[in-house]
């Protein structure tokens, strides 16, 4: 029997092994044919309360600095949040930042509706 991990390695129960998914690794290809066999391995160990916490929080400090940027674009003309965007969105973090301010912007308007 096998177990899952956060991770994408598996423990074989029978020895406590962790096993990489790398299908050049016997011991994993021998988890897939036990997977395609029809077994099913043991579940994810739950979070802990304070992995749980640590998410908690890193949600919250995103919905606050997105509600900082709403609150400033809310104010701005569609021709200002243009400039804006084309004078402060230059790297891929940056572009990712900004699309998730506006998924989080877009998702509290939903609620609205």
């Amino acid at each position: 029997m096998y177990k899952l991990t956060k991770t994408t390695e598996i423990i074989r129960l029978s020895d406590g092994a962790t096993i990489p998914a790398d299908t050049r690794n016997t011991d994993y290809t021998e988890y897939l044919e036990w997977l395609e066999l029809g077994n099913v391995p043991s579940s994810i160990d739950p979070p802990t309360e304070v992995e749980l916490q640590a998410i908690q929080d890193e949600v919250d400090a995103i919905e606050a600095r997105a509600h900082v940027k709403l609150q400033a674009l809310r104010n701005m003309t569609p021709a200002q949040v243009q400039s804006w965007v084309t004078n402060n969105v230059k790297t891929l973090a940056q572009a990712q930042d900004a699309i998730a301010t506006l998924a989080i912007g877009m998702s509290i308007l939903a609620r609205r509706i």
